[in-house]
């Protein structure tokens, strides 16, 4: 992915094994952290968290997450059971589950050519969990 920095300064700048004169742009494949580079062009994702959320449900009762993951390889899907239980679905509910407990939690990097989306069922009355998924390297 290309991020794309000018030289603000007046002089010649040498980093990551490139040199960039006063003014000239060059291309990197990660972000650099200089005084006098400017990040003009991103075309990564620059919002690191994918989806974040609570889910609320009564016994079988299900939400679906279909987060956007336009040029992402892999994220991280973390959830945490505060009240009931769950079952975690990737893709289709016919899939097996993970089951989360009460006080549970359910951490896995997912290679998103893999993913489309995720269940989550409540196994109980007033099941609530809460989730994050975020991008990962």
């Amino acid at each position: 992915m290309a991020k794309t920095y000018q030289n603000t300064s007046s002089g010649l700048i040498s980093i990551a094994g490139k040199e960039i004169a006063a003014g000239e742009t060059n291309t990197f494949d990660f972000y650099l952290h200089h005084p006098d580079l400017t990040l003009t062009a991103d075309t990564d994702p620059t919002d690191i968290v994918a989806a974040t959320g609570t889910v609320s449900k009564d016994t079988a009762g299900t939400e679906t997450v279909t987060p956007t993951l336009d040029n992402i390889h892999k994220v991280e899907v973390q959830a945490v059971v505060t009240s009931g239980s769950f079952e975690l679905y990737f893709n289709d509910a016919t899939n097996t589950p993970a089951t989360i407990p009460l006080n549970g939690s359910f951490n896995m990097v997912v290679d998103t050519k893999f993913l489309n989306s995720i269940i989550f069922k409540a196994l109980e009355d007033s099941s609530v969990l809460n989730y994050n998924i975020v991008l990962r390297a």
